[in-house]
């Protein structure tokens, strides 16, 4: 569980704390939800929320409604200048959204003060984007 004393925990991505994670999760699984039940995505609004971790509760909550509401009918969901199905909608942001989940189950195995005094965490890992990063 995220308590709030684990909030500014690092990450092995330079300049993310687990906040930050916490909260890209949310924003994930909400433009899933959003494009599935509307059949679009409009441009994100800034996070007024208690916390992150009820921020996720609540996005988490509300998506499997609007899946069930989706389906069976398929139809187009426009994001930006492109359309994409429903179900294809749906798979793309599957892929995000364990990907995230991935990026937490990484977090909580770091030992506490694994980051330097530049943010990066523990050698071996690499911020994305650097030389060596596999992602």
């Amino acid at each position: 569980m995220a308590t709030p004393q684990l909030l500014s925990r690092a990450t092995p991505w330079r300049g993310w704390d687990l906040e930050t994670l916490l909260d890209q999760l949310s924003d994930s699984i909400g433009v899933v939800g959003e494009a599935i039940a509307t059949g679009g995505v409009a441009a994100p609004a800034a996070p007024g929320h208690p916390g992150p971790v009820a921020r996720l509760r609540g996005q988490a909550a509300r998506l499997p409604a609007a899946c069930a509401a989706a389906w069976p009918a398929e139809r187009l969901v426009a994001i930006r200048d492109r359309e994409l199905t429903t179900s294809l909608a749906a798979l793309a942001g599957d892929i995000e959204i364990t990907t995230r989940v991935g990026h937490l189950y990484r977090v909580r195995r770091l030992p506490a003060g694994a980051a330097g005094p530049d943010g990066r965490v523990a050698a071996g890992r690499c911020a994305p984007g650097d030389p060596g990063s596999w992602w």
